[in-house]
């Protein structure tokens, strides 16, 4: 590859990571104060309600399974740069969509509704409502499901602003949805979940719509090639697996929290799963940026370019979330207190220990695209995925003998280190990713970063008289000053060289 093509790929990745950036930065704002709206409307056990019926993302495994599917043959065809073949690609992940979102609207109205009747910890005054919830949480999940080609299309062609614009629709709809709240008369968990609902068909209908604008390749049509089908279900198969085995530990655990201490931790974790969810999408906006380049130079037979943007990807993602990570880890209290006002038990401990373990999983994004690019992705979802489902078990048990709740994020911690650990070796035998190179130049600098940054909040903090807002002002603009000082000392001078080009040219 030239150097010139290089180059304009570059571009296209930074320009891409801006929209993707621009777009989760007011998403992330807007969704921070829905959510506090939301829990003053809703009411502590509402809100955990709301969030264990969300039960139905157990169910949901198929929907992210087929977007890996999606995004990694369209991504394929347009590296090949065949447009039949890339159609063709379209078109059969969009009739494979029709089957498994039949499959899982049977099976959430039957075992999922049972579990609800049956296993879950619901007041008996609250069941109604939480069954209404449920069903309009399935119709949301059919819709997430169906939208999967249209969005891999955009992603892959790589129209990061459309997908930043609806995005941004989703959002602000989501917070007039909590505004209405306050106005309905009648029960506002039922209509939280039905208004919800509506959303996500609009949305579904939004990508429907620019997709056969926008893209030859994107026209609805049933198809059934068998070679095809086969293979696609033998990689959706995989990723299911892995998928399923990520959404029993996620939502399992859930379960387990809610067995032993009852909706109110539910809230608590619900909570820091949305604080944490911010350092993933602010770390996994520039893997969404450069994963179509990294699945078609892998089409390309560009190893060399391939494992450049893994190496960079992982690198640059962890810098980037350390500027948000830690003050929300040193000021985790003080922004939980603005943000909710009514701060659940052991929320603040949870948030902390969920967003190290969301830097944890940044080292995962990146490997896990390579692996998508090769199609040779069993032993990560299969094998791989054993060691997170571990988490539930081990969770289950240790609360058996003691019951303290922070046992199970340990444990989900533990479980993810190890994973990560075991993605690395599969791809380094896949394409021959240098190990002890990956970590002198992508996780060694990270962690670098990190203990600098602490550090220096930790120094601040020791010898400042400060509290209150004007302690968070100084903890983050120390953690973000000393994150990007330390950055800069940690690039190449190639990469440093880029970077001011790009920003005197923007």
């Amino acid at each position: 590859m030239s150097l010139t093509q290089t180059s304009e790929k570059s571009k296209r990745i930074a320009n891409n990571t801006g929209a993707i950036y621009i777009r989760m930065i007011v998403v992330m704002l807007v969704t921070l104060y829905t959510s506090r709206v939301v829990l003053q409307q809703l009411g502590v056990i509402d809100f955990g309600i709301n969030n264990v019926v969300g039960i139905v993302s157990l169910l949901a495994f198929f929907s992210s399974s087929l977007s890996n599917a999606a995004q990694r043959y369209l991504s394929i065809g347009l590296g090949e740069h065949n447009t039949p073949k890339t159609r063709l690609y379209f078109r059969q992940s969009f009739s494979l969509m029709v089957i498994f979102s039949v499959a899982i609207f049977v099976l959430a109205e039957t075992v999922g509704l049972w579990m609800i009747y049956t296993q879950l910890s619901i007041p008996a005054s609250r069941l109604d409502a939480a069954v209404w919830a449920y069903h309009f949480a399935v119709v949301s999940v059919v819709c997430s499901i169906l939208q999967v080609p249209f969005l891999a299309a955009i992603i892959a062609n790589e129209r990061m602003k459309m997908y930043a614009y609806i995005g941004l629709f989703e959002s602000f709809a989501r917070l007039v949805i909590a505004f209405l709240l306050a106005i309905g008369n009648c029960d506002k968990l039922i209509l939280f979940s039905a208004l919800s609902a509506t959303v996500s068909i609009l949305t579904l209908i939004s990508y429907i719509l620019y997709d056969r604008i926008s893209f030859q390749e994107c026209r609805i049509s049933w198809i059934w090639q068998s070679n095809l089908v086969k293979e696609m279900l033998r990689f959706i198969g995989y990723t299911m697996f892995g998928c399923l085995a990520w959404s029993v530990s996620n939502q399992g655990m859930n379960i387990v929290l809610n067995i032993f201490f009852g909706p109110a931790i539910n809230a608590a974790r619900a909570i820091a799963l949305q604080v944490s969810a911010t350092i993933d999408r602010f770390s996994s906006s520039l893997i969404t940026a450069a994963a179509p380049q990294i699945i078609k130079s892998y089409a390309e037979k560009d190893i060399n370019y391939m494992t450049s943007i893994i190496e960079k990807v992982s690198k640059f993602s962890f810098f980037l979330a350390c500027t948000m990570a830690v003050p929300i880890i040193w000021e985790t209290e003080y922004i939980l207190h603005i943000w909710l006002g009514q701060v659940p038990e052991f929320t603040v401990v949870f948030t902390r220990l969920l967003v190290v373990d969301s830097l944890i999983n940044i080292f995962f994004q990146p490997l896990s695209t390579a692996a998508n690019a090769t199609g040779r992705i069993k032993n990560i979802q299969i094998y791989g995925r054993f060691i997170t489902l571990a988490a539930l078990p081990i969770g289950y048990i240790a609360l058996s003998y003691s019951a303290n709740p922070l046992l199970a994020i340990f444990a989900i911690i533990a479980t993810d280190l190890a994973f990560c650990g075991y993605c690395l070796i599969d791809i380094h035998k896949q394409i021959d990713l240098n190990i002890a190179h990956y970590i002198r130049h992508s996780v060694c600098p990270p962690l670098i970063l990190l203990v600098t940054s602490m550090t220096v909040c930790w120094i601040m903090r020791t010898y400042t008289d400060l509290d209150g807002f004007m302690r968070f002002v100084l903890t983050s603009a120390t953690s973000i000053l000393s994150c990007l000082a330390t950055a800069l000392l940690l690039l190449s001078p190639s990469e440093r060289n880029y970077l001011k080009s790009f920003i005197h040219k923007k």
